[in-house]
């Protein structure tokens, strides 16, 4: 299918703390395919949006708007951010091939 020879780091979202700080737990590193573009995209909300990656992880990932992702690309710069929309894209007969996470 598609090489997955990059890496993401996603962290669950566990609340927030006695603060109101955002909490996470620690990161699991996945491997993936994430791509670096500019086309226009659905939110959950049903607003339009550009997003900066698109991330392709295989199978069905636990993934949430509220989770914290993070990738690094080959330039080394790294991108920490909440999904805007995450979907699944399954084959015909209904399994789940990819879980695709797009990113603002």
């Amino acid at each position: 299918m598609i090489p997955l020879y990059q890496k993401c780091k996603i962290s669950k979202y566990n609340g927030k703390d006695s603060w109101g700080k955002v909490t996470y737990s620690n990161p699991v590193e996945y491997p993936c395919r994430f791509d670096e573009q500019t086309d226009v995209v659905t939110d959950a909300n049903g607003k339009e949006f550009i997003p900066t990656v698109t991330i392709y992880l295989e199978g069905l990932i636990d993934v949430e708007l509220a989770d914290l992702v993070q990738i690094e690309n080959e330039l080394g710069e790294v991108i920490k951010r909440n999904p805007a929309r995450v979907k699944v894209l399954r084959d015909f007969s209904g399994v789940p091939l990819f879980t695709v996470i797009y990113l603002k």
